[in-house]
């Protein structure tokens, strides 16, 4: 390393999210990170890699039995699997909108077992998760609190209403 020179400056990178505008097609589907990428910090990767693998599986076992392997026949998992990883894409948008909510969140116990479901990757229910929607709302009340004292915790960049990440639908 004694000689080693930087190619280039240091640069920050603030989003390493990707989705595929396609998810399956006639004769193939996408797994894991070939599909979607939401974040390096959460175990969103392993969750997404694991339960695509699984529903890939079955939707590919079900194809072959009705000779029938076209984009339409895998219509359910790339459903399925897009609903999952916009819930654990909304989840993430939120912990870093509002860190301190998440540390509030898990020091209060009915809050705690839904976060910990939620980060074991059972995000493919949404009616099972009504923690988002509370943390929703928290963040709203901080929004519209300017003497919240989590106020200055809250990051501009991501208050707007709906944020998008590149590639999202």
């Amino acid at each position: 390393m004694a000689h080693a020179r930087a190619l280039h400056e240091f640069t920050r990178e603030g989003n390493y999210s990707y989705v595929m505008d396609r998810l399956v097609g006639n004769g193939w589907l996408l797994v894991g990170d070939a599909a979607r990428f939401v974040d390096p910090v959460f175990s969103s990767g392993v969750s997404v890699a694991l339960e695509s693998a699984k529903r890939a599986a079955d939707a590919v076992v079900k194809a072959f039995a009705r000779g029938n392997v076209s984009a339409a026949s895998f219509a359910d998992y790339e459903k399925t699997i897009h609903e999952g990883i916009s819930i654990w894409r909304e989840f993430i948008r939120l912990y870093y909108q509002l860190p301190p909510l998440f540390l509030d969140l898990i020091n209060r116990p009915a809050a705690r077992w839904q976060l910990t479901q939620l980060l074991q990757g059972d995000v493919y229910d949404r009616n099972a998760i009504p923690i988002l929607e509370r943390m929703k709302e928290q963040v709203a009340a901080v929004m519209n609190n300017p003497e919240h004292p989590w106020r200055p915790h809250l990051c501009a960049e991501l208050s707007a209403a709906e944020i998008r990440m590149p590639n999202d639908k």
